[in-house]
This record gives C-alpha cells, sequence and structure tokens, in this order.
C-alpha cells in the first residue's frame, strides 16, 4: 500500500516515515536523509559543501617540506 505524504513531519501512526526519489539514483529514501545510502551523492550542496573532502595533513606537510628544501637549495646556489 503506498504511503502519502502527510503535514506533520512525524509520519503516520504506523511509524512509517516520508520519502522522497533520490535526484540522482531514483531510489526512495527518507525525506531528511543527508545522502542517499544507494549511489552515495549528497542531496544538496551545503551538505557536499560541509562534509567535502579534506585535504589529508600529510599532503600539506609534504608539500611544506618539499617548499623548503627547494627554497634551501635556491638560497646555496646563490651563494
Amino acid at each position: 500500500m503506498p504511503m502519502h505524504e502527510t503535514d506533520d513531519d512525524e509520519g503516520d501512526d504506523n511509524g512509517d516515515y516520508r520519502t522522497m526519489p533520490c535526484p540522482h539514483c531514483k531510489r526512495e529514501i527518507a525525506e531528511d536523509a543527508v545522502q542517499c545510502p544507494r549511489c552515495r551523492n549528497y542531496l544538496s550542496d551545503e551538505d557536499l559543501q560541509t562534509r567535502g573532502r579534506t585535504i589529508p595533513k600529510w599532503a600539506i606537510v609534504t608539500a611544506i617540506v618539499m617548499l623548503v628544501v627547494f627554497v634551501f637549495s635556491m638560497v646555496l646556489r646563490v651563494f
């Protein structure tokens, strides 16, 4: 039996919750979902930005060390 949307956010008395289709894969997901459990896409740009990929610390440290070595080698060539 299909579930009908209601005006309240709690769903109906049977414990069912409101669903909507994923905008990417069209699978029915919870209306308050942040990410689709099937295709793993975020449902809004705000969630994507706050939960986006970050640069690992090891990459930042490596870049800094390489920059220091490069600058130091350039200084030694001048003298």
